[in-house]
């Protein structure tokens, strides 16, 4: 069933018309406290945009198939681009993972002043536990289910993450960041050199184990295995969208996780210590505990999202969590805004999508002079191209939206509050 281009005109202003309602309700004047926010949740713009996202959010891998009464059921052809290819749900499944780990770090950078550059050493010590605690660990013959393992590679990152709490209390600044900098160097040459649990760089593991999820008694779904999983008896489910539906509902509970930290007591004590924490430690937040908290729950977000990424990928190496990997996770902040949870999130999507999208451009790429197209030969390679952007970007974005998406986000909301008498 295919409908008419002017069936899809209008779905497509009707979808544009309660976007701008939505926003309207929302940005109509700001939010002046939690009961507020609250109070604002429960506007029918809201709603809908919330029930909008969900239905996007599940239909996003498989369409509208699976919404059905009796006979009727929605075409896939509703909206265009859905269901999503595989390589847009691969796009959507790396951006996800990194928005977790994006989320974690701008707790601690952008909420709590803290500079890191250490971030790739905690997913890859979530990464390589996988391969311990989801692999080579049995408990009476079974081993342990993925969602606990990832559980575990979070409490793990916590764990390593706090020991740098002391560190932060004597030093700040860039004497903080060259010593987040040596986790960096530290995971890596352990990695490279515990041959025997993780393969080093000559025969990386590629048993890394799959997540595997059981709804009911006898009907468990793997993520990834060798053929498709069932899903509901009805459907069968690739793990790539098994993974889609995954790491984006452990985003939303991060994303909630991370929004409630911040209007905790706990929240107020890191924006204190952000702004002035001599001036903070007067008034009685304890240093210690906010700045060394901070760390651990950044260092449990790098550690779920080390699980998913060796988890998804079923190998890694320890090449993959280099000092790049770490400067990644600032762009994606520094483009989606310091101090936002949505904007990591954001931050992380534009990321992963730039990545599919150079790799589109590469036959472009490769007409620059000194363009080197193997990558093992010195010169200008396709990953240096890729540096450089990420460089451009940063300092375009530093420069022109030094609050990123979520602040052109803002923006457009109050453009919308008082559209069309004001600009």
């Amino acid at each position: 069933m295919k409908l008419p281009i002017a069936t899809l005109v209008v779905l497509a202003l009707s979808v544009v018309g309660l976007a701008v309602w939505a926003l309207r309700d929302r940005a109509a004047a700001p939010v002046s406290g939690y009961a507020e926010e609250h109070r604002r949740f429960k506007t029918v713009g809201s709603k809908i945009g919330l029930f909008a996202g969900v239905l996007l959010f599940i239909s996003a891998p498989v369409g509208f198939s699976w919404i059905g009464i009796g006979k009727v059921h929605l075409p896939n052809q509703l909206i265009p681009g859905l269901p999503m290819s595989d390589s847009w749900l691969t796009v959507g499944v790396f951006a996800a993972i990194y928005a977790i780990g994006a989320i974690g770090l701008n707790l601690l950078i952008g909420n709590t002043g803290q500079i890191s550059l250490g971030h790739s050493g905690f997913i890859c010590l979530g990464a390589y536990s996988t391969g311990y605690f989801g692999q080579d660990l049995t408990i009476g013959g079974k081993h342990i289910p993925g969602l606990l393992w990832i559980l575990i590679a979070g409490i793990l990152g916590a764990l390593l993450s706090a020991a740098i709490g002391p560190f932060a209390l004597r030093l700040r600044g860039n004497y903080l960041a060259m010593v987040s900098l040596l986790l960096v160097f530290l995971a890596q040459h352990i990695a490279l050199n515990w041959v025997s649990f993780t393969g080093g760089d000559v025969e990386p593991r590629t048993d890394l184990p799959g997540v595997t999820l059981t709804l009911w008694p006898g009907k468990p779904i793997q993520f990834r295995d060798a053929g498709d999983a069932i899903f509901f008896n009805d459907y069968f489910l690739k793990p790539v969208q098994g993974y889609f539906w995954l790491c984006w509902g452990i985003v939303a509970v991060a994303a909630i996780v991370g929004r409630n930290l911040l209007r905790s007591r706990q929240g107020r004590a890191m924006m204190a210590v952000r702004d002035r924490d001599l001036s903070a430690e007067v008034i009685g937040v304890r240093q210690m505990y906010t700045k060394t908290s901070a760390f651990a729950i950044s260092g449990a977000f790098a550690g779920i999202a080390g699980a998913l990424y060796a988890s998804y990928l079923g190998t890694v190496q320890p090449a993959s969590f280099a000092l790049d990997f770490s400067i990644l996770f600032v762009a994606m902040i520094v483009i989606g805004g310091v101090g936002s949870i949505q904007g990591s999130i954001l931050g992380a999507i534009a990321i992963a999508a730039l990545l599919d999208v150079i790799k589109l451009t590469e036959p472009i790429l490769s007409k620059i002079p000194g363009y080197q197209a193997d990558p093992a030969k010195p010169g200008l390679t396709f990953s240096v191209l890729n540096q450089l952007l990420y460089g451009v970007l940063l300092i375009l974005f530093l420069m022109f939206f030094p609050r990123g998406f979520a602040g052109l986000w803002q923006r457009l909301r109050r453009a919308l509050a008082g559209w069309p008498f004001a600009g």
